[in-house]
């Protein structure tokens, strides 16, 4: 009987609460406080702050409604408000209300104020996580740990050298007083986006329970100036009754997948992903995916496509807060064969990626195969940050924080970018928001765009004759080359410093000019691989802050990848079963091989050593590369830099013509050939 009571008072308060204005002195404390929960019941902050702040005002020693009114305010992004009210409940009793001071650090981190901030997380860690149960104990660890690193990396960034990249809100075209978001590049001059188009939070209305929607817009780009609330085209139809969220089209151009669901009046969301498909000149209606994919019970949304090994597949990532993650909303995958035209089982993205917290809205750059997404799991300035990260499926690099400006201390929640990659669209809500009745309650789009952005640039030649090569790269000659062609491949790899393994982010193949582009971020391991039929393939490992910064702040590099054959060096004799080498040797060193690599002080060569196939073939691999030693020992002691020689021994692997005559018969010539020291041409050295 009396819980029944208990909810005819919440409703009967709800109704009140949300269909009329009723004057707060004239209502009594108890009015106050059932008013306040109908509207929590209902997700409504708003209201509900409006009523706990009059009983607050007349109860002030009433610290459970302190602390619950100071969590109304965290919520809506009012820290200013909530941050008062934490001290109060944790200089009262810090046991009591054990997160207060934990939340006071974060409402002071929301300032910039780190230093302090990290000091309150500290003394959360140090004073009364111990006190908590043992079951909260470890989430609680990590949070705070997550906490000081964030402080850490804020105050260090704040302090570092970083791209300048420029962050401008749109007008009010786009941007309404509520919330915009899931912005997504239709073309040079149309921008898609969601938006509930109205100005101002949105009341529950407890009669009808009808809740406004997200719908598909899009906005024009007319002299540097867009222009949003026009009608979105196909395929970005809006669901009756649905709110849309995010949208990304597979790599040919012939799906496009999106999310759609609904919230209801207690705050519970749902959602599920569609596809509409392109045929016949016609986009079709949205179908929504499996039930393996859609539960009934868990969210499926945001889907970002991305593609991996096997060309035939479409791997499409979505947020879902399905068990077996690693959190509350992780990133999933599924993978849809476009053979047999069916969806895979999804899979959790991997510990790399999700953590305890939330992660949400993926986005995909097939070109690089970064993943940009956000999180409030990893450590950051505040609230959610975006972060990328490189590789596909369940193999990632350890995530990124983009850094400032395009993270802030409030949330930052959606990243997406133009097809030259240095410009695109976030969606925070940093800004303070004059036409509601808190500063940072709604999502807005804003527009960056990278200043001087880093690029490797490669101008290759191949050798293409027999001829010996001295004459090619020591003399002013006309040199006997062409640049690549067109079926050659250039890689840009970047490291996973955690296994030490190079992800491909990139291939390209040459333009008319011989020239490949890739674009690259600071401070970061890549390797170049060059690649072309009938020619040894090469790489070059390097480091994007040694490559040489000209006035244009480019990073150039230029190599030499590629060489059809090795070049004998034959007057390099040695002694049976020995690697030292003979005084005639050393001469036609100084002579020949010295001279180039002085005379082209950029140069990396490859000394390989070879033997015939008499004898033990393990034996033959360590002599031949004993002998590559001695080549390469005696051309660093005249001065020339080690960084420049690789020794190589391949024993008998590599033999030039067969020892054995067509008669079965032992061939000394041939054996003579085959035992010989080799360099060639592997990539010029980076002037640091």
């Amino acid at each position: 009987m009396k819980k029944l009571i208990i909810l005819t008072v919440i409703f009967l308060s709800a109704e009140i609460c949300f269909s009329q204005g009723d004057s707060l002195n004239e209502l009594k404390d108890w009015q106050l406080k059932g008013y306040a929960q109908s509207a929590e019941l209902y997700s409504d902050q708003i209201t509900a702050i409006k009523y706990y702040s009059e009983y607050y005002k007349r109860n002030k020693n009433d610290y459970d409604i302190a602390y619950k009114l100071a969590d109304l305010y965290f919520k809506i992004k009012d820290y200013q408000k909530a941050k008062p009210l934490y001290y109060i409940t944790y200089k009262k009793n810090k046991y009591k209300y054990p997160k207060s001071i934990f939340k006071y650090g974060q409402t002071l981190k929301a300032e910039e104020n780190f230093d302090s901030a990290a000091v309150c997380f500290q003394i959360y860690r140090d004073e009364i996580i111990y006190k908590l149960k043992k079951t909260e104990q470890n989430k609680e660890l990590f949070l705070v740990e997550k906490e000081l690193k964030g402080c850490e990396n804020a105050v260090f960034s704040s302090k570092s050298d970083t791209e300048k990249i420029t962050v401008k809100k749109l007008n009010q075209s786009v941007n309404t007083s509520y919330k915009e978001s899931s912005p997504i590049i239709w073309n040079d001059t149309t921008l898609i986006y969601t938006s509930y188009m109205i100005d101002s939070v949105p009341v529950i209305n407890i009669n009808t329970r009808n809740l406004p929607n997200e719908k598909y817009y899009s906005a024009k780009l007319t002299e540097n100036y867009w222009q949003g609330g026009f009608s979105a085209p196909k395929p970005f139809v809006n669901l009756k009754n649905l709110s849309m969220s995010g949208g990304s089209f597979s790599d040919d151009r012939k799906r496009f997948y999106f999310a759609a669901g609904s919230k209801d009046i207690y705050g519970r969301v749902y959602s599920s992903l569609y596809v509409s498909t392109f045929k016949n000149g016609k986009w079709s209606k949205p179908k929504k995916l499996n039930g393996k994919i859609n539960s009934k019970k868990y969210i499926s949304t945001q889907p970002a496509v991305g593609k991996c090994y096997n060309p035939d597949f479409d791997v499409i990532y979505f947020v879902s807060d399905r068990p077996g993650g690693y959190g509350g909303t992780d990133i999933w995958y599924t993978v849809y064969d476009k053979i047999t035209k069916k969806y895979k089982d999804p899979v959790n993205a991997g510990s790399y990626i999700n953590t305890p917290g939330n992660e949400i809205t993926p986005n995909v750059n097939n070109e690089t195969k970064t993943l940009y997404f956000s999180s409030d799991g990893h450590s950051g300035y505040g609230g959610y940050d975006i972060y990328k990260t490189f590789g596909e499926l369940v193999n990632w690099i350890p995530p990124q924080n983009m850094g400032k400006p395009v993270n802030s201390s409030f949330d930052d929640i959606w990243f997406t970018q133009s097809k030259n990659n240095d410009a695109g669209f976030i969606v925070s809500n940093r800004y303070r928001n004059t036409n509601t009745q808190t500063e940072h309650c709604c999502y807005d789009i804003f527009k960056y765009g990278v200043v001087n952005k880093k690029i490797i640039e490669i101008s290759d030649t191949v050798f293409e004759t027999d001829e010996q090569i001295y004459h090619e790269l020591s003399e002013n000659k006309k040199k006997k080359t062409k640049q690549i062609s067109a079926n050659t491949i250039v890689k840009l790899h970047i490291k996973n410093n955690d296994n030490g393994e190079y992800i491909c982010l990139a291939a390209d193949t040459t333009d008319n000019n011989g020239r490949f582009h890739f674009k690259i971020d600071k401070n970061q391991d890549y390797k170049l691989t060059i690649e072309k039929e009938n020619f040894t393939p090469t790489s070059l490992i390097l480091n994007s802050d040694n490559l040489i910064h000209n006035k244009s702040d480019f990073k150039s590099l230029t190599i030499i990848p590629l060489q059809k054959k090795p070049v004998t060096l034959n007057n390099i004799y040695f002694e049976f079963n020995k690697w030292d080498l003979s005084e005639s040797s050393k001469l036609y060193l100084d002579t020949f091989l010295y001279k180039i690599m002085t005379e082209n002080k950029d140069i990396v060569i490859e000394i390989s050593a070879h033997t015939d196939g008499i004898g033990d073939s393990v034996y033959n691999l360590v002599l031949s590369k004993k002998r590559a030693e001695s080549v390469v020992k005696y051309l660093t002691q005249k001065g020339i830099s080690k960084n420049r020689l690789i020794a190589k021994g391949y024993g008998e692997e590599k033999p030039l013509v067969s020892e054995i005559t067509e008669n079965g018969e032992d061939n000394p010539e041939a054996r003579a050939k085959n035992r010989r020291i080799e360099f060639r041409v592997v990539g010029l050295v980076i002037n640091r």
